[in-house]
């Protein structure tokens, strides 16, 4: 099967951020991000980074991590921009 080719195209992936430093695991956001950025895309990260009271005991990612992802999609010649917020609702 032919590998799908995504070059101009852009991605939007939400929960990117968990790049698996300081001992935290790797998020799947991050490696989705990384796969699409390997087949051409350009991508838009986004995650949480903020505290998040409502859930205590949620790991978030932080905001180094969040450019950290930035800097491996980079890694793969794409254009890439971080964003910082909550997707979760529409208010």
């Amino acid at each position: 099967m032919d590998e799908v080719k995504l070059d101009g195209k852009v991605a939007i992936v939400t929960g990117a951020g968990r790049i698996g430093q300081e001992g935290k695991k790797r998020g799947i956001g991050a490696e989705i991000a990384c796969q699409l950025a390997r087949l051409g895309a350009h991508i838009v990260l986004n995650d949480y980074t903020a505290s998040f009271d409502e859930m205590p005991g949620y790991e978030l990612a932080t905001s180094l991590e969040l450019e950290g992802a930035a800097d491996e999609v980079r890694s793969f010649g794409q254009k890439v921009i971080a964003i910082n917020a909550d997707v979760s609702n529409n208010e």
